[in-house]
């Protein structure tokens, strides 16, 4: 009798397993990683859970309604967006949407200079919009110069012995501002002079806006994206060399900060803060007193955390000594009150996540969503490690958020809609062909219907 229940219940968790796969991924379309939606939707999950916790002791339940507003809107957009075709992008709408995002923060970075204050947390943040803007226009840049760099790679010369100038593709549905663009770009030269300008624009534009975290990230994005797209290896190897070159004479003498022009006072003062573990009492100013706090706070509740932690809603420091406990120093509170094991848990989701959308990223034919998987994978490792940084106090208080945990509206909707086209890209990856094929023959062989083929697996 009760091998008989068991196998009745194990036939009907089949049975609903695979019309769950079936509603995801169809029998008759392309499938989704699923992978990376459970990582996803685990991952926000376990981020809703610790802003609960910080928000039923400090600010109510007002901030948890929100944060779960914000996150069914953005799980609305990633499956909007993962049912469509990603390759819409790749057309005129990606310099129009980079040129929005760009006044959209250009915008911003007029008020800042004026001396208006720009909101973080859960208000707008158009920088985040930018980052993705970044990836598109590099990406959609670097696809249709593709005839420059097969012609650098194959090294082919005319008779005088100089490289041939391939000129880059155009398409019949192009505006002829863009077609006057992309086919003005007809030597690896003038590609990478596009791609740098367009980079250091975007970098501009968020540094004018007293957001350094965000100008880093940005900066490093761009240069990921231009190594994996073809720009000449060379230059960007000898910029980042000065760039580390320089990261390096700022730690060593952060006086020097002061020579450069339009370096605000503030960012000084955190990096000598920072250099010389000045503690709170030895801030220069009230702000920069609540930011040494902080990282102090920071700093003891990774230490009593300890292995196991304190326990769910137990954490010390988030109700009186972290002011920013639901946002930058969410981590903290982690580390608090689930401990080291959890946590390393928490960092093992975040870099399995990264390694499927590495993998999906090597797996598409198609450049274009190629390179916009692998600037998503790069923004969301970056925003983790900087976040890591931050909280324990290996680098400077920039700011910086935990991707899915800490609340925000703008950062958190982003994030999802970002995911929505890894999804959408995943579609046409050949590892996930193979893998949800294997899993399809699987379960039509237990139903007994023999195997099934989904119309991607023929393409």
């Amino acid at each position: 009798m009760i091998k008989e229940s068991f196998i009745s219940l194990k036939e009907q968790f089949k049975a609903r397993f695979s019309k769950i796969f079936y509603f995801f991924v169809g029998r008759n379309r392309r499938p989704i990683d699923l992978v990376v939606l459970l990582l996803v939707l685990a991952l926000f999950c376990f981020g809703f859970a610790m802003v609960c916790s910080v928000e039923s002791v400090r600010f109510g339940s007002d901030e948890m309604t929100k944060q779960l507003f914000y996150g069914f809107i953005g799980i609305f957009f990633m499956i909007l967006v993962a049912a469509s075709d990603y390759r819409i992008f790749n057309s005129y709408l990606t310099p129009l949407f980079f040129v929005a995002c760009l006044a959209l923060n250009g915008l911003n970075a007029v008020k800042a200079i004026g001396g208006g204050s720009i909101e973080r947390g859960g208000a707008f943040q158009a920088s985040e919009l930018l980052k993705f803007a970044l990836v598109v226009i590099l990406a959609y840049i670097f696809c249709a110069c593709e005839p420059i760099i097969r012609a650098k790679e194959s090294k082919r010369k005319t008779r005088d012995g100089k490289t041939i100038r391939s000129q880059a593709k155009t398409t019949p549905r192009q505006f002829e501002i863009e077609r006057r663009l992309i086919s003005n770009i007809r030597t690896e030269r003038g590609m990478n002079n596009v791609v740098f300008i367009f980079t250091l624009i975007s970098v501009g534009v968020v540094l004018l806006q007293s957001h350094l975290s965000g100008s880093i990230i940005v900066l490093l994005i761009g240069f990921i994206i231009m190594l994996a797209g073809g720009a000449n290896k060379k230059i960007l190897f000898t910029l980042a060399g000065l760039g580390i070159l320089f990261v390096v004479i700022v730690i060593i003498y952060p006086d020097i900060l002061k020579k450069i022009p339009g370096i605000a006072d503030y960012m000084y003062e955190r990096v000598a803060l920072w250099r010389y573990k000045y503690t709170a009492s030895e801030a220069l100013s009230h702000e920069l007193t609540s930011n040494r706090t902080q990282v102090e706070a920071s700093l003891k509740a990774i230490g009593s955390g300890g292995w196991f932690g304190l326990g769910y809603n137990n954490s010390i420091q988030k109700q009186a000594y972290l002011a920013e406990s639901k946002t930058d120093f969410i981590l903290a509170v982690v580390v608090e009150e689930l401990g080291y094991l959890r946590t390393l848990i928490l960092l093992a989701l975040y870099g399995f996540l990264i390694y499927r959308c590495i993998r999906i990223a090597s797996t598409v034919k198609d450049k274009f969503g190629s390179l916009i998987v692998l600037g998503i994978a790069s923004q969301v490792g970056l925003e983790v490690l900087m976040n890591i940084a931050v909280v324990t106090d290996s680098m400077p208080n920039t700011g910086i958020t935990l991707p899915f945990f800490s609340y925000g509206g703008s950062a958190l909707i982003m994030l999802f809609v970002e995911m929505g086209f890894v999804l959408s890209v995943s579609k046409y990856s050949t590892h996930t062909l193979r893998r949800n094929k294997r899993i399809s023959s699987r379960l039509a062989k237990l139903e007994g219907k023999g195997e099934t083929e989904p119309e991607g697996d023929k393409e």
